[in-house]
């Protein structure tokens, strides 16, 4: 070898032994790179929803602009999905698909996936039964699909899904039925909020704990809600609107750990149920739904600064049961 006839080189041992390593990446090839991160806007995605029948559209909202843009339909109409962002790719897990006279309405177990960067869309392994109305969070990059309807009965099961394996497996079940049941993620665990166990609105809450694989009863709401939007946002649980069994809801309220405690904050300005919320910017969107006697374009935001709520520029389409979720999109 060369290296070995430099006197410099050959006298120093240390200098030695990191040319040979500098040789052997060559030869194979190894050249570390920066592993290269899409650059793109945050923006909430809307997908699907209902008004007299299921939607196939979908939009976007751009926080920075308060501005939305149609991007297109997808692969077939949804009310009642769950949606979330993970690993760059956009999930729309279970729904139903309804026609104006509900003649053709069914709930559905097909996961449909949506690549923003490549605008295309595909299908992901099938949930183990339809899920119409249910709770959709992740946990470490696993997504867990919670209660909800098959449309014979409301569902206690909960199932996850490893993308790497595209695979759904189930978990221990809630102790409760819960459709139209609001689930968020605080601390690494799952809470699942009100719902409708097909005889009453809901004010218990559960808590799931993946590293044990148990749930345990923490605080009720003060409110029964089910179709409340729920999400976490500085270190707290948000149960928004929702149906009490009597009327829609404009009130709202949040769960803290420390305390085990729901209280009462600043309500609404619109009564919601079936709508859905989405948290951006360090803000609480509140998105659509229905009033009880139309449904909602309307769109306000909450800051936990001010404590107040904010009415922004309308959604493009009236609509509720909405699939929501955070995401990046290329900068056009």
């Amino acid at each position: 070898m060369q290296i070995e006839s430099n006197n410099a080189i050959a006298k120093n041992n240390f200098s030695m032994e990191l040319m040979k390593d500098v040789l052997k990446d060559i030869e194979k090839k190894v050249i570390p790179v920066e592993r290269r991160v899409p650059q793109g806007n945050t923006v909430i995605f809307c997908m699907g929803g209902y008004n007299k029948k299921s939607f196939a559209s979908y939009e976007y909202f751009n926080p920075d602009t308060e501005e939305w843009k149609r991007l297109g339909v997808i692969p077939k109409p949804k009310s009642g999905a769950g949606a979330l962002f993970v690993g760059g790719l956009l999930y729309l897990v279970g729904g139903r698909t309804s026609s104006l006279l509900d003649v053709a309405a069914y709930d559905s177990d097909v996961v449909d996936v949506y690549d923003p960067f490549n605008q295309e869309w595909f299908t992901a392994a099938k949930l183990s039964v339809p899920r119409h109305r249910l709770g959709i969070c992740a946990i470490d990059g696993t997504i867990y699909a919670v209660g909800g309807s098959d449309g014979i009965i409301h569902l206690d099961s909960m199932e996850k899904y490893d993308a790497e394996n595209d695979r759904w497996t189930p978990t221990s079940s809630m102790f409760i039925r819960r459709m139209g049941v609001g689930v968020a993620v605080l601390d690494g665990l799952l809470y699942a909020v009100g719902g409708f166990d097909s005889e009453n609105r809901l004010r218990s809450v559960e808590c799931y704990a993946p590293e044990s694989n148990t749930w345990k009863f923490v605080a009720s709401m003060n409110t029964p809600r089910s179709g409340a939007g729920v999400t976490a946002l500085n270190g707290h649980v948000y149960a928004v609107g929702g149906y009490n069994g009597v009327t829609q809801l404009s009130s709202v309220e949040r769960y803290c750990p420390f305390e085990d405690r729901w209280t009462l904050i600043t309500p609404m300005n619109e009564h919601r149920s079936a709508l859905s919320v989405a948290v951006t910017h360090n803000k609480l969107f509140a998105l659509g739904g229905y009033n009880g006697e139309r449904f909602l374009d309307s769109v306000e935001v909450y800051d936990p600064e001010s404590g107040e709520w904010r009415i922004i520029q309308p959604m493009l389409d009236s609509r509720s049961g909405a699939g929501v979720a955070v995401g990046t999109i290329p900068i056009t």
